[in-house]
């Protein structure tokens, strides 16, 4: 477990890292400017910011919590229970995995359509395409949590309950 961990904070907690806030400022930019669907632009934004706000939290929970406690049980140490319910918190984030999918798909339609004048069209395109890439990335780090990462982590919780 520990190694994948690693790898997905790495590859992926760092690939989000990076990619929110380039993103963001992307975003500011178009919709300060002429030439965009300033409607379309404010949803995206709205949307942007709620997911940005999730998967930090949801980021945060993982490394600070929920990775470096199964790190301890998987090496037999004995660990007290956290302050909070973290079977219940890991099945928050399986959901929290597919709404943030469900999110990019909406801000990447919304995208498509936002330039309303040839000026626009190259920062639409960049944010169109940034999202494409911060979902397939998201895409790839949901299957390794979902599929190995998230079962071994509630296996080892439910020796703490």
């Amino acid at each position: 477990m520990g190694q994948m961990a690693e790898h997905i904070i790495y590859r992926h907690h760092g690939f989000l890292r990076r990619e929110l806030p380039r993103l963001f400022q992307l975003l500011e930019h178009i919709r300060q400017s002429q030439g965009v669907d300033l409607e379309k632009a404010a949803e995206i934004e709205k949307i942007f910011q709620a997911v940005k706000q999730k998967i930090e939290k949801h980021l945060c929970d993982e490394e600070e919590l929920l990775f470096p406690i199964c790190r301890r049980l998987e090496a037999g140490e004995k660990v007290e229970s956290p302050h909070m319910d973290m079977i219940a918190r890991l099945q928050e984030m399986e959901v929290e995995h597919g709404n943030a999918d469900r999110a990019l798909t909406r801000m990447r339609e919304l995208a498509g359509g936002l330039a309303a004048s040839p000026e626009m069209a190259h920062p639409c395109r960049d944010l169109l395409s940034g999202l494409e890439a911060l979902q397939a990335d998201l895409k790839v780090h949901v299957e390794k949590e979902n599929t190995f990462l998230h079962p071994l982590a509630l296996e080892l919780l439910q020796g703490l309950v």
